[in-house]
């Protein structure tokens, strides 16, 4: 198929060359068409149907894989139950009786010993395998204490264990052996809501998106790491929350974790937590972190934290040309919005000939703390950064296109307090259209045959099976059109390539930094509307595309580890079955790069 649609668009390109003016008119308007609300919302339905189809193929496929091998291994599921929760918990009690493997044991937190709705379970043979305690707290250390097993599982009534559960994390330990924490995909369903919502989870670790969702809960967690840890889990507080602080404190220690790519529990989305419970947790997390007085908030359901940071001087560099509307917008939002005190904004024109453009700039720089200098060479979005870079004053370098408005008052104060922490290199945003549509979620290595923008147009609040843009999260890279460094990160890595001439070296930087061990933060709180195209439209040169697949491709030809192996590789991501995905993205990418060299 792959090779398919290479020929197709190798011949579109014979009639059509890249960068002519015919195949920027279509490439524009598929734009605008992918855009509409229409096409967007169909996308999704697709999107959200795949999902029953690819359960139904993972179990067959499961179904008929190899016999689990001998191991020893065991693990025991804890199952907090009150009053009002027996019809629930049978449910997930049958569930883990399901299993094709049988190294599960069962210890139960109960408030009263009235407990004969499970009798009918507790076959004598049983009764070695499943324990109760009678207490009237429910409490994740007496679990702990009771637990006889190297691993353990936390859960609460109404889950719902794949029967293949066991197998699947037995077969990984085999793979991967002794790691803290193995946590497989899940969705989660609401009493009265026939549509289950899934998570697809990212393959390595994501920080940064567990302090905005408890993205491992349900993971199978090795006790001994656990016991390390636990001193000072507050008791009083919901038992999925003391899970959650459990498994960053794990995860703080720098604990390996292994991903299992299968949807092996269906959470009960019932039992979601306290915010109150949650803010008071991660407030603890930060407090842990050494940031000083953390302050946690909930917006959109999504948690989002703050804590008193340094506020060193942030150069916002914005390279522009003509545009004064909109540049005019963008200065104007800044100094009305912004309540971060200490920024100054430099302009990088390239060659502007709207007579109004200079004299704009020099009544800024008379009242503002705004400069301006020439850049007057044909447009190169790297070396104009570069220059604007190598002129600024700030510890911190805000790049930023000129078709910008921002929204909030802290979005400044956000930006800067993430990247000033040691381990981020660079941080961007949730861009959104002046329709509330996003432009910008973080981006995909490999994503339609090369990089792209994940959740592109879809609503601003959007949910999707990567979870919600509303989220934390660490990603491959973040757009240019907001980028945040600091000047000595920058500097360390050489800046912006300037091999690329409008697009991509936004990504190539941000690759440079994670080969340095660094990580690149999407934070959804300082969001900006975004006038895409309102500079310099959808062009794209081919040489930067040519220059992205060379320097690019050990980055494309494999999974990204921010995404799913079980999802499509395409903007509104879908479901699908297909044990040589790997495969055939490489070959997707191969026609592409074959059909675009072609059409050169």
């Amino acid at each position: 198929m792959y090779s398919f649609l290479g020929k197709i668009k190798g011949v579109f390109w014979i009639f059509f060359p890249p960068d002519s003016r015919l195949e920027l008119f279509f490439r524009s308007l598929y734009h605008k068409i992918s855009a509409t609300r229409v096409y967007t919302s169909y996308i999704i339905r697709k999107s959200e149907y795949s999902y029953p189809k690819f359960l139904k193929a993972q179990d067959e496929w499961l179904q008929h894989q190899a016999v689990v091998p001998g191991e020893s291994l065991e693990v025991t599921f804890f199952l907090p139950i009150l009053h009002s929760q027996s019809e629930a918990a049978l449910k997930t009690i049958q569930s883990i009786y399901d299993q094709r493997a049988a190294q599960w044991h069962l210890l139960i937190l109960t408030e009263s010993e009235n407990i004969t709705s499970f009798n009918k379970l507790l076959s004598q043979e049983d009764q070695e395998r499943i324990g109760v305690i009678y207490t009237s707290t429910i409490s994740l250390e007496a679990f702990i204490a009771c637990c006889q097993t190297e691993y353990f599982v936390c859960c609460v009534p109404g889950d719902i264990f794949s029967r293949f559960f066991l197998e699947c994390f037995l077969n990984a330990f085999q793979v991967s052996p002794g790691s803290a924490i193995y946590f497989p995909d899940s969705d989660s369903k609401k009493e009265g809501v026939n549509r289950p919502l899934p998570h697809f989870k990212p393959g390595t670790y994501s920080p940064e998106m567990h302090l905005s969702t408890n993205y491992l809960s349900r993971s199978i967690i090795s006790l001994k790491r656990a016991q390390k840890v636990l001193l000072g889990i507050f008791p009083n507080t919901d038992f999925l929350v003391r899970e959650w602080e459990l498994l960053l404190r794990i995860c703080l220690q720098n604990q390996s974790s292994t991903h299992i790519p299968w949807v092996l529990v269906h959470q009960n989305r019932e039992a979601e937590w306290s915010q109150a419970d949650v803010k008071e947790m991660l407030e603890r997390h930060l407090s842990r972190k050494g940031l000083e007085a953390g302050q946690v908030s909930v917006k959109q359901g999504s948690p989002q934290l703050k804590w008193m940071a340094r506020k060193p001087l942030v150069s916002i560099i914005i390279p522009t040309k003509n545009q004064l509307q909109k540049l005019q917008k963008l200065l104007e939002s800044i100094f009305a919005r912004t309540e971060y005190p200490c920024f100054e904004i430099i302009l990088v024109d390239n060659d502007s000939t709207d007579p109004s453009v200079i004299p704009f700039y020099e009544e800024q720089m008379s009242a503002r703390p705004v400069r301006w200098i020439g850049y007057n060479e044909p447009f190169n979005y790297s070396k104009a950064n570069n220059l604007g870079a190598a002129q600024a004053n700030g510890e911190l370098l805000l790049f930023i296109n000129n078709d910008m408005e921002v929204q909030y008052p802290d979005w400044l104060s956000e930006l800067s307090q993430w990247v000033l922490l040691p381990e981020i290199g660079v941080v961007g945003t949730k861009l959104i259209r002046p329709d509330r549509s996003l432009q910008h979620a973080g981006i995909v290595m490999g994503l339609q045959g090369y990089v792209g923008h994940i959740y592109l147009n879809t609503p601003e609040h959007y949910h999707g099976f990567l979870g919600s843009a509303d989220w934390y999260r660490n990603v491959s890279a973040v757009t240019g059109a907001c980028q945040m460094f600091r000047r000595d990160v920058f500097e360390m890595v050489g800046g912006y390539d300037e091999g690329y001439q409008l697009v991509f070296s936004d990504v190539e930087i941000c690759l440079r930094l994670i080969k340095k061990g660094y990580r690149i933060l999407y934070n959804p709180h300082a969001a900006l509307i975004h006038y895409e195209g309102a500079s310099r439209g959808y062009k794209t040169p081919t040489k930067d595309i040519l220059r992205g697949y060379e320097q690019m491709d050990e980055w494309m030809m494999k999974d990204d580890p921010y995404f799913s192996p079980n999802l499509t590789y395409t903007p509104i991501p879908a479901c699908y079955f297909d044990p040589d995905h790997l495969d055939h993205r490489i070959a997707h990418i191969k026609a592409r790069l074959t059909a675009m060299t072609k059409g050169r």
